[in-house]
């Protein structure tokens, strides 16, 4: 199997999966095109974090135009700073920066049992309206601990694979899933979060 590794200048490279692949180059122009919301700051090149959390629902977004199809992995470290909770929006449609239109969002947030414990879930949004939630899934790592997640994502038959720190920890199924989008954006709501290391891959059968 060979791994298409989606280089942010939007351009393509073919290569096996190996822990030299070159994370998100954050200073990339290409993350700006689609505007920000709220205040990020970028951490050498490979990490980012929003550090503006104080008012209320703020809709604070970090953009990458990326054409999105097929069999799609999303690997990145993530570290809430301070609230409860962030997350990536995938395969969006939208293209003014500030909605996402239709978007699966990777949420990744503290346990609703409390203990400074971190949970993941996986929401569905078609033209901005949240339609369901899959089931939440608990995760073993603090939310003030780095954690890696790594979520693929078959469009064509909505099936979903998560793995945290290496482990797989969830098997989801969207039974309409989203088989394309063009755009993904880092999001917080009310809440300052780390993300860095970000890798985005188009799996291709070989």
């Amino acid at each position: 199997m060979a791994l298409v590794l989606f280089i942010l200048a939007l351009s393509l490279t073919v290569m096996r999966a190996s822990a030299a692949e070159p994370a998100a180059n954050f200073r990339d122009p290409a993350w700006y095109s689609l505007g920000r919301g709220g205040v990020w700051d970028v951490v050498g090149t490979n990490e980012v974090r929003q550090a503006e959390y104080a008012e209320p629902w703020k809709n604070n977004g970090f953009n990458l135009p990326l054409d999105q199809a097929g069999t799609m992995e999303y690997e990145f470290g993530v570290r809430v700073l301070h609230g409860t909770s962030g997350g990536i929006y995938v395969l969006a449609d939208a293209t003014n920066g500030v909605d996402r239109g239709t978007s699966y969002l990777l949420w990744y947030a503290e346990s609703t049992n409390g203990g400074g414990r971190a949970e993941f879930s996986l929401a569905k949004f078609i033209r901005d309206q949240r339609q369901s939630w899959a089931p939440v899934v608990r995760l073993p790592v603090k939310l003030g601990e780095w954690a890696t997640l790594r979520v693929r994502i078959a469009t064509a038959t909505g099936e979903f694979v998560v793995h945290c720190n290496g482990k797989e920890v969830a098997r989801l199924k969207d039974e309409t899933p989203i088989h394309s989008g063009n755009h993904v954006s880092l999001h917080t709501c009310v809440s300052a979060v780390a993300y860095r290391d970000l890798r985005i891959r188009r799996i291709a059968e070989a």
